[in-house]
């Protein structure tokens, strides 16, 4: 802009004609600072907020003006220049605030965030842990069952052996006798050969006494039908088989059966138990997961909140920034008419 086109310019026509400053807006002289001013048509919904303080900064116009009678006098306008930045410093102040306290709302619900995952975490170790817990073990419960079968049929078996040779002689109640008392080893609680451990701090005649008592009613019932096997039989080598067969028999069997029936019902108590378990874990697992559900449920809104907070802020750094740009552009624009009037002052002939 030129000198001559200075003087056609709205700001000169308004202080040469005499115009009043304000004919595009409303007169500084009616309006009080931060004052109210609705418009008179009361069914429009449009209230105008108007701050008389400021409006020289906020309306191009005024600050057209402003920047044309500082020009004009040579006053200096450092005063100026700093109200319009901290006019605009006052309004990033304000969004600031807004921001950093949605901010603080963000960091709040970042955390509670993070507690339900690691809450979510900890509930979907829990139902894998109940899970693995649930599943079958190996209780080998139908093996030793089968294996108790077939010891048992082995024992019954071999107690016809015995019949053959000493009920003809002694009757049916002593065979029956004779096979319980070969057997009578197996209620014995210490063992010498299964569990040498048991008597290592005990003297040797305590550990003979045991040995006695492990082996003497197998070996003494052997013996016995042994003998009866030689005198119905004469027969020496089928003596010895029979009284070898005899003797494990009563050493292996009585332990066996006892071992294996113990197994069995350990086996069946610990099925029992398995049951009962897994029903109670159905039950939690149900409650367990719908906890998931809802805690998942929390965390998608948290997101969904933490999302629109974050967009919001983003807004309002952008509003930010606008403040700025708008603060150097009202600047530059007082600055360039009030270097215009200044020249034109210094030079009014040109």
């Amino acid at each position: 802009m030129n000198v001559s086109s200075l003087k056609d310019s709205v700001s000169f026509t308004r202080f040469f004609n005499k115009k009043k400053a304000l004919d595009e807006s409303v007169p500084l002289d009616t309006v009080e600072p931060k004052e109210q001013v609705k418009e008179k048509d009361q069914g429009e919904k449009n209230t105008i907020y108007l701050d008389a303080r400021n409006i020289w900064i906020t309306n191009d116009g005024l600050l057209r003006d402003e920047g044309v009678l500082f020009g004009l006098t040579s006053a200096t306008t450092m005063e100026k220049v700093s109200a319009i930045k901290n006019y605009f410093l006052e309004r990033k102040a304000e969004i600031d605030a807004k921001k950093n306290g949605i901010s603080g709302t963000v960091n709040e619900l970042i955390n509670e965030r993070r507690k339900i995952e690691a809450e979510l975490e900890q509930l979907a170790k829990a139902v894998v842990a109940e899970n693995l817990e649930t599943e079958k073990k190996n209780t080998y419960f139908f093996r030793n069952l089968l294996g108790l079968a077939f010891i048992t049929g082995a024992a019954i078996g071999s107690f016809f052996l015995i019949h053959f040779f000493v009920t003809p002689d002694f009757g049916l109640a002593a065979s029956i006798g004779v096979f319980l008392f070969g057997l009578f080893s197996l209620v014995a609680p210490l063992s010498t050969w299964l569990n040498p451990d048991d008597t290592n701090n005990k003297s040797f005649g305590s550990r003979s006494k045991v040995a006695l008592l492990e082996i003497g009613s197998p070996l003494a019932t052997t013996v016995f039908v042994s003998y009866i096997a030689y005198e119905h039989t004469q027969k020496i080598g089928l003596t010895i088989v029979i009284g070898i067969f005899l003797l494990f028999l009563f050493f292996f069997c009585g332990k066996l059966l006892l071992g294996v029936y113990h197994n069995l019902v350990e086996d069946f108590k610990q099925l029992l138990a398995v049951r009962k378990t897994a029903k109670l874990s159905r039950q939690k697992g149900i409650s367990d997961n719908e906890a998931i559900e809802k805690k998942k449920k929390t965390l998608e809104e948290k997101i969904t909140t933490i999302n629109t907070l974050q967009s919001e802020i983003l807004k309002l750094e952008a509003e930010c920034l606008s403040l700025d740009q708008q603060s150097e552009l009202k600047v530059n624009l007082f600055m360039s008419e009030y270097n215009l009037a200044r020249n034109y002052s210094a030079n009014p002939n040109i």
